[in-house]
């Protein structure tokens, strides 16, 4: 070795473990007690708890007001439910039919 302080060169290529010659980089094991679980249900938990917390995926107006304009009970909770998707669609026409059905209920 021709290093000023012995120690600080590497090893000669023969003596040089996998990971100084050939391994390709972050190529190591995980401990067991480390590593996520496997199989679908992880990645759709971990895929679930990350769209909650985006602050770029907001509620949409009409669906706020739907919750105003209709008092709670159990047959508002699952018509909701069920027009969720149709609120994004047909707004203006949805938010009608919430109007009248919450004007027949109120009476």
């Amino acid at each position: 070795m021709s290093a000023p302080k012995a120690g600080r060169q590497s090893p000669d290529p023969e003596n040089q473990s996998g990971a100084q010659q050939q391994d390709v980089p972050g190529l190591g094991k995980v401990l067991p007690e480390y590593a996520p679980p496997e199989g679908d249900e992880y990645s759709k938990q971990s895929s679930e708890r990350t769209k909650s917390e985006l602050k770029s995926n907001p509620v949409h107006p009409l669906e706020k007001l739907a919750v105003h304009l209709v008092p709670s009970g159990n047959w508002q909770r699952s018509a909701l439910r069920l027009h969720a998707a149709e609120l994004r669609r047909s707004s203006m026409h949805i938010l009608r039919v919430l109007e009248i059905t919450y004007k027949q209920h109120a009476d």
